[in-house]
C-alpha cells in the first residue's frame, strides 16, 4: 500500500493507495471526513478548483483593528499623542494574513464524497497516481472484447475508452477490425489487454 499525506494550515489529507481502491481522508477545523472508493468510479471529467480563505484571521483582524482604533483615538483625545495602539497593528498584520494566507484545492466530486487535493507539491504527484491506478483498474474491468455483446454497444465501450484518453486511435481501429472479423467469420480473437497497458504507458 502507498500512501500519501498533505497539510496546509489546519487542513490534512490522506491518500491510501490499495490494490483495488483510494482510501481518502481529509481533517480540517469543522472534524474529519474518510471513505473508500474503487479507482475505476472516479471521473475526472467534472473538476473544480478551491480557494479557501482562513475567515479566523479576518474576525480576529476586524475585533483588533476596532479595540486598536478606539485605543488610539481615545489617546489622542486625552493627550493629543499621535501612537498607534498595539491592537490596531495587529489587525492590521491578522487582517493582511486574511487576505494573503489561503489554501487552495483540485476538486473531484464522487458518488462517496468530494476528493480534495491540496495544490502543493504533492499534488501532481498524487493526481498521477490516481489517474494511473484508475487507468489500469478500467482497462481491467473494460479492456476484453465481450463477442457475446451486441458488437455495436461493444464498440460503444471502446470508444468511450478511447474518450477518457485509456486506449489508442490504433487500438480502437484493431477492435472494430476484430468485431468486424468475427461478425463475418465466427472466429473469436481475444484482445491482448496487457499490450494495450504497454502502448498506452
Amino acid at each position: 500500500m502507498k500512501e500519501l499525506l498533505q497539510k496546509s494550515w489546519s487542513n490534512k489529507t490522506t491518500f491510501q493507495f490499495t490494490d483495488d481502491k483510494l482510501e481518502y481522508s481529509i481533517k480540517d477545523s469543522n472534524g474529519t471526513h474518510s471513505f473508500s472508493i474503487e479507482y475505476g468510479s472516479i471521473s475526472l471529467d467534472d473538476k473544480r478548483e478551491l480557494e479557501e480563505k482562513k475567515s479566523w484571521f479576518k474576525n480576529v483582524g476586524i475585533l483588533w483593528l476596532l479595540i486598536g482604533g478606539l485605543q488610539t483615538f481615545l489617546r489622542f483625545s486625552d493627550s493629543g499623542d499621535i501612537k498607534l495602539s498595539i491592537w490596531l497593528i495587529l489587525g492590521v498584520i491578522c487582517f493582511a494574513a486574511f487576505i494573503f494566507v489561503k489554501t487552495k484545492f483540485t476538486i473531484f466530486k464522487t458518488e462517496s464524497g468530494n476528493i480534495l487535493i491540496i495544490q502543493n507539491k504533492q499534488h501532481d504527484q498524487i493526481l498521477d497516481e490516481i489517474k494511473k491506478r484508475r487507468k489500469e483498474q478500467l482497462l481491467a474491468w473494460y479492456g476484453g472484447i465481450n463477442y457475446d455483446n451486441n458488437p455495436n454497444d461493444e464498440m460503444n465501450k471502446f470508444i468511450w475508452l478511447k474518450n477518457q484518453n485509456l486506449i489508442s486511435e490504433d487500438d480502437l481501429k484493431e477492435v472494430e477490425a476484430k468485431l468486424i472479423a468475427y461478425q463475418q467469420n465466427g472466429k473469436t480473437e481475444h484482445l491482448d489487454t496487457q499490450h494495450m497497458k504497454k502502448t498506452m504507458n
